[in-house]
């Protein structure tokens, strides 16, 4: 009964792992389906987006899949938590993901990921046609990229982006960002990574160990505070709010990522296709505390966005010290 929408490159839910997940989509990009032109997409969350990069398949994965195998065979790749539905909102195609620091068309991102996120608030309480009561609306975003700053010291969180993020933790959507991938020496948080309200989620790395007592912030995390807003609360500057892991993660393939496969020629989608290669970033970090949000309102619908942020901050594991 827990939708989580990821707002990234689309996702090819025909994967075995995401097979029955989709609810509702919705492209804010347009620019590289021949389908989506010609048809004219609506707006009312039926248009199901494909990923022409890796990112968005991969990113509900982690926090989703259920680890079936193409053969129906169980594995052992599920996601956080594999019986939550997904809302497949697309801000970005194949010629841009991850951070979107170099995307080469970086104002026409800016508008999608504006109109995109916008969607989502428009929709928290939605009738997804075919759906029942309890898959609708949205309940978790996830926003696993972040935005330019564009000034000294990063964002004090009053950028539109990290704004429009505080306005959907307000309207009861639970917003869990990454908080970027510039390491150690990062100018600042970048916007959405800088929103006072939203969960930004850092990376460990937990160097492929069972025992946490060798896990470590991974080297590429940014890390904080932010920028001070000077609005008299230090506690709003303490960035990230929590971290996870985020490195050598087994990813659920996309149809583009396993070579000449292309979701709109007939016969070719992601329904073939299994778990490989291995990704790093907060990136990957950040859908696998959304699986754990999704988990949390499973067990206490009633609570807030900003409680359940509460709850998870209190009860994560705190460290004395953290190697860099």
């Amino acid at each position: 009964g827990v939708n989580i929408a990821v707002v990234s490159t689309g996702i090819d839910n025909e994967h075995p792992g995401l097979e029955g997940k989709f609810i509702a989509g919705y492209d804010a990009v347009c620019t590289d389906d021949v389908l989506c032109i010609s048809s004219g997409q609506q707006d009312d969350g039926s248009f199901d987006p494909d990923d022409q990069n890796q990112q968005g398949t991969a990113v509900a994965a982690m926090a989703t899949s259920t680890g079936l195998l193409p053969n129906g065979e169980q594995s052992n790749f599920t996601g956080t938590a594999p019986d939550a539905k997904l809302i497949d909102v697309k801000v970005a195609s194949a010629i841009g993901s991850g951070s979107f620091e170099n995307y080469i068309l970086e104002q026409e991102f800016y508008e999608s990921a504006m109109d995109g996120i916008n969607w989502v608030i428009d929709n928290k309480d939605t009738a997804w046609p075919g759906a029942e009561n309890d898959s609708y609306g949205i309940d978790i975003m996830v926003v696993p990229w972040g935005i330019t700053s564009h000034e000294d010291g990063g964002s004090d969180g009053t950028d539109m982006f990290s704004q429009i993020l505080d306005e959907a933790m307000l309207a009861g959507i639970v917003v869990v960002v990454a908080a970027g991938n510039n390491g150690p020496d990062n100018d600042g948080l970048s916007g959405m990574a800088s929103s006072s309200l939203a969960i930004t989620v850092g990376a460990i790395d937990d160097k492929n160990t069972i025992s946490k007592d060798d896990d470590g912030i991974a080297s590429y995390s940014s890390r904080g505070p932010r920028k001070d807003n000077n609005d008299g609360n230090p506690h709003d500057e303490l960035k990230p709010d929590v971290v996870a892991p985020g490195t050598n993660i087994v990813q659920a393939e996309a149809c583009h990522a396993s070579g000449s496969c292309y979701n709109r020629m007939p016969g070719q989608d992601a329904s073939d296709n299994g778990y490989s290669g291995r990704g790093s970033g907060t990136s990957y970090a950040t859908p696998a505390v959304s699986g754990v949000i999704a988990l949390m309102i499973e067990a206490n619908p009633g609570l807030d966005p900003l409680a359940l942020r509460e709850i998870l901050r209190l009860t994560s594991e705190r460290k004395e010290t953290l190697s860099s």
